[in-house]
């Protein structure tokens, strides 16, 4: 299986939304289950706080950092604001969630939470690069698999 088709399927379809599922508090309102289209991967609630989440897998053992973030959408690169709104708009429908116009409201007014959730199967490195801070990421998860899928 490829790198790309294990991100897709195993990793944003399953791994990533049990994990978040799991927390204490938290509600996955949106998955994209499965799709390798550079879009919202994971929009969950955390009490009354929205989260969008990028999720990322990687079997290089390289520092994840924000060229991971390599997508973009009318000069927008991914997880900045402008570029959660633009994908929000084209992609997600209200037939999509519950509560996308709330979604939608908090999106529009910038009131969420941005966090990236990394499963990296290979060598470990540093945790993260401190690039990422220009996205204004509040919380990375990375999660160490040591080759299992080499």
């Amino acid at each position: 299986m490829s790198s790309q088709d294990i991100g897709a399927q195993v990793v944003e379809g399953d791994i990533a939304p049990e994990m978040i599922e799991r927390r204490t508090g938290y509600d996955v309102l949106y998955a994209d289950k499965g799709g390798t289209d550079p879009g919202i991967d994971l929009i969950a609630k955390d009490g009354d706080d929205y989260v969008i989440t990028e999720v990322k897998f990687t079997r290089q053992g390289k520092t994840p950092g924000k060229g991971m973030l390599d997508s973009y959408r009318d000069g927008a690169r991914q997880m900045k604001n402008n570029w959660i709104d633009d994908a929000f708009g084209d992609e997600i429908s209200s037939s999509d969630m519950d509560e996308y116009t709330e979604v939608r409201s908090a999106i529009r007014t910038e009131d969420y939470r941005k966090e990236i959730f990394v499963v990296q199967d290979g060598p470990a490195g540093k945790s993260i690069t401190s690039g990422l801070t220009d996205f204004d990421i509040d919380d990375v998860n990375i999660i160490r698999t040591s080759g299992v899928t080499q």
